[in-house]
């Protein structure tokens, strides 16, 4: 019995530890090393999703010039482990009465090639915050597989584009921006239930067993 509560164990610890893993900026001690194009950016300790975040603010109203955040080095390099896994990221804007279609498309670029995938639908951007992703894939994000394995090799640049609205000067802020593999898929608290509901019911008929 003490076996088999020691290996359901594991398996829900494994599950923990897989899914702290990834590359992650929680922003919560500092800007992390994040760039801007086409704006400012600045820093707020407190108000995120939780904890700190990154304001950026547009300069020019309208989509002349794409207001876009600028991932630091440590998201950059190989990231062949990734195929198949996800970029998910937190997001709100103000205003958001005229949006725009930019707002969520994500470039990433590697060996001369660029890909892309527009990660948020049009419009869905609001003043609170939402958590947007989008799968890693050739398909996705319109590459051959020969390209899309030789832009992850070696990723030279990933910008994410913020431009929300159209006729304003908007603040877009962004949280929990992260590359996570496809390993790293967490369960939902109803799939941990139903696991410990296993254990519990596995312990419960060997025991009966044993009684008799």
């Amino acid at each position: 019995m003490k076996q088999i509560i020691l290996c359901s164990l594991l398996i829900i610890l494994s599950g923990i530890i897989t899914a702290n893993g990834g590359i992650i900026s929680d922003f919560d001690s500092g800007d992390e090393g994040w760039g801007v194009g086409g704006g400012l950016l600045t820093y707020s300790n407190s108000g995120g999703n939780p904890g700190g975040f990154l304001r950026f603010q547009d300069t020019v109203a309208g989509a002349a010039t794409f207001l876009e955040a600028v991932v630091p080095t440590k998201f950059l390099g190989d990231l062949g482990v990734f195929a198949g896994g996800t970029i998910a990221f937190d997001i709100k804007a103000s205003p958001t009465t005229s949006p725009l279609d930019f707002v969520g498309i994500i470039d990433i670029t590697g060996n001369g090639v660029t890909m892309t995938n527009d990660a948020i639908p049009f419009a869905a951007v609001t003043s609170e915050w939402q958590t947007f992703s989008v799968t890693i894939n050739a398909t996705g994000w319109g590459v051959s597989e020969a390209q899309f394995s030789s832009i992850l090799s070696d990723v030279t640049e990933i910008t994410l584009n913020l431009e929300a609205n159209n006729f304003a000067i908007e603040l877009t802020d962004l949280d929990n921006f992260s590359l996570q593999t496809q390993a790293q898929v967490v369960p939902e608290p109803s799939s941990f239930a139903l696991i410990i509901s296993g254990i519990l019911g596995t312990i419960y008929m060997r025991k009966r067993r044993n009684q008799r």
